[in-house]
């Protein structure tokens, strides 16, 4: 088993106490690279309808997230 490999996550979480913890910062770690991925792309076209709805979209993405957690509660 790699470090930062999948199994080495689940075993992680397997063993940890703080759950919630560790998947919010693996959560947010996916996030981030989501976004980085999304900003070089904002950066070479710049005109504003094109920031908008990419802005738009991340804001849908995120909303979409939140509903599934009202609709989902656990």
């Amino acid at each position: 088993m790699q470090p930062g490999s999948p199994d080495a996550l689940f075993a992680a979480i397997a063993q940890s106490s703080d759950e919630a913890t560790l998947l919010g910062v693996v959560a947010a770690s996916m996030i981030y690279v989501a976004v980085a991925d999304l900003i070089p792309g904002l950066h070479r076209r710049p005109e504003l309808r094109d920031t908008a709805s990419q802005a738009l979209l991340i804001a849908l993405g995120i909303g979409a997230i939140a509903m599934v957690r009202v609709v989902l509660p656990h």
